[in-house]
């Protein structure tokens, strides 16, 4: 027997529907399906993609032994003080290096390196025409000095804006918290104030552009391609009203289950911090190795410190598993939330759930880390490749066409890889099985996911922007430094998306559970679990889009 997806949203025709693989044999097991939990529970889950889970702590301990060598050959003072010809680093003192007799030279004293006419020697003080930044005399014609300059003007302007940026953080964070009451208790005004600005906002820009090309001729191609945006965008969101509706009515299910444990809205926060961790741990540790190198003699009698292959390779895959852990932490983020999501949802008393969260975050230590190995291993490659790509299209124009193809690419491969995670902390499968199971659903309800998925993101990434755009136009007012100003917007971006994205984790599971219920129960001998509120708010959608299309 194969069970399919009957969920009946607006483009729920069941004729010919697409076959969902059976739950018996998707889950490998020969029990009756009755005495089957949803979520699997932890005694029956066995540990999923465990060779990827192996191939993250070889990447872990390969990293750990090239850097603890590149770490023997190298030296932060080099790069804070910098180093003379002979590889004596100023304001030290230097040991003795063999075959190069003018190493070794105590610099205590002479702190500051002295670039002059092509050569490096440390000096005691600037003196003259030059100036001192970061230990370092140079005259205004030096390569280095713009860097320099704008690191100090950056450093300068954070200080003097301190109280101003300190404001606009504390706005940033109220507008996001605001936004999440909005949220909470106005979810339909909310979405349709939303989509409302959008299309204003779009026409506002329209005229804008046919106002510039009455000025010049040459806005004449923008001004007609924000004019076929625009229309499209507002024929979109009439055709998509009742969509819309349903869309409505699964936030409105994710927001009741998400503040029945309001603890899971503490888990984009210490996903934040910890990706903020390694991200320094790895920015630090980068540009402690970058000044590795052995001492060699280069042309003109100077030395240098030139870096071997072994630590070459070692800045390189440093990347590689800055970018894979940090994709591993987001990973872990979404599994955990999908897990006390769907725990929550598929609970017939919703009073006996305990612990939700605890139970996910224990299924995934115990037996999902290898599935979010694999999922953000296959993220990272893409990423990888489009890096390579950039980097080498720059007068190449069939490779700037792969990578902007690759974009779209990137995007499903998210947006599948996180419905094969929620899933595998139902059902407890391999990503790959997961994933496939996921797509036959969203196939089964395509209309209804496309539209779950553009408007919903669309939806968050509005709110998003008005906050931004609010926090920015505040320290524009503000007359505050534009380095202020940037780093105010960002900190604002980041606290509403840490409220926000549990909401995106939480709708796109809650689609997936409602598919998984209706495929699974027939509403009789095995009632559907899903609330009664949001089965018949769905029922009526249905009703009448089939009333509209007769």
């Amino acid at each position: 027997m194969y069970l399919v997806s009957k969920m009946g949203l607006p483009n729920g025709n069941t004729s010919n529907p697409i076959i969902v693989e059976n739950i018996v044999t998707f889950r490998r097991n020969q029990v009756p399906l009755e005495i089957y939990s949803i979520p699997e529970i932890s005694e029956k889950r066995k540990t999923t993609d465990v060779a990827f889970l192996i191939t993250f702590a070889l990447g872990v301990v390969i990293l750990l032994s090239v850097m603890i060598y590149t770490l023997c050959y190298s030296d932060m003072q080099r790069f804070t003080h910098g180093y003379d010809d002979c590889g004596n680093v100023c304001g030290s003192m230097n040991s003795y290096v063999e075959e190069v007799e003018c190493s070794g030279k105590d610099m205590s004293d002479k702190p500051f390196l002295l670039y002059e006419y092509n050569d490096r020697r440390c000096a005691e003080s600037c003196n003259g025409s030059y100036s001192s930044e970061f230990h370092r005399c140079s005259d205004n014609s030096y390569y280095y000095n713009e860097d320099l300059n704008f690191l100090t003007t950056t450093l300068e302007d954070i200080q003097t804006d301190s109280v101003g940026l300190t404001i606009l953080c504390l706005v940033g964070l109220g507008l996001s918290i605001l936004s999440l009451i909005l949220f909470r208790y106005f979810v339909k005004p909310f979405v349709w104030t939303m989509l409302t600005v959008s299309v204003l906002l779009l026409w506002a820009v329209t005229g804008f552009m046919w106002y510039l090309y009455s000025i010049n001729a040459e806005w004449l191609i923008s001004s007609i391609g924000f004019t076929i945006i625009s229309f499209i965008f507002s024929i979109c969101i009439l055709v998509l009203g009742l969509n819309i509706s349903i869309i409505i009515f699964f936030f409105e299910e994710s927001i009741r289950i998400v503040f029945a444990m309001p603890f899971i809205l503490i888990e984009p926060i210490l996903t934040f911090i910890s990706n903020f961790v390694v991200l320094t741990l790895f920015v630090c540790t980068f540009f402690l190795m970058s000044t590795s190198g052995r001492l060699q003699k280069l042309e003109f009698n100077r030395y240098d410190y030139v870096a071997d292959s072994a630590m070459l390779f070692a800045l390189g895959w440093s990347i590689i598993m800055m970018l894979w852990t940090l994709q591993f932490i987001l990973a872990c983020q979404q599994m955990v939330i999908a897990g006390a999501i769907a725990t929550y949802y598929f609970a017939r008393d919703k009073l006996t759930v305990v612990t939700p969260i605890y139970s996910s975050f224990y299924n995934l230590i115990r037996y999902h880390l290898g599935t979010v190995a694999f999922g953000s291993l296959t993220l990272t490659l893409l990423t990888i490749l489009k890096l390579i790509i950039r980097g080498a299209s720059r007068n190449n124009g069939w490779l700037r066409l792969i990578y902007y193809c690759l974009r779209p690419i990137e995007n499903l491969l998210k947006y599948f890889t996180s419905m094969g995670y929620i899933e595998t902390a139902i059902h407890g499968q391999p990503l790959c099985r997961s994933a496939s199971r996921a797509i036959n659903l969203i196939i089964s309800n395509l209309l209804s996911a496309v539209a779950l998925n553009s408007v919903g993101n669309f939806v968050f990434f509005m709110a998003k922007l008005v906050i931004v755009i609010l926090t920015v136009g505040l320290g524009l007012l503000l007359k505050l430094s534009t380095v202020a100003v940037v780093f105010g917007g960002i900190v604002a971006l980041l606290c509403v998306h840490c409220f926000f994205v549990v909401f995106e984790v939480a709708v796109d599971t809650i689609f997936l559970c409602y598919c998984e219920d209706q495929c699974i129960n027939n509403g009789s001998s095995r009632p559907y679990q899903t609330t009664l509120d949001l089965y018949s708010q769905i029922k009526k959608a249905q009703a009448l889009t089939i009333a509209s299309t007769k």
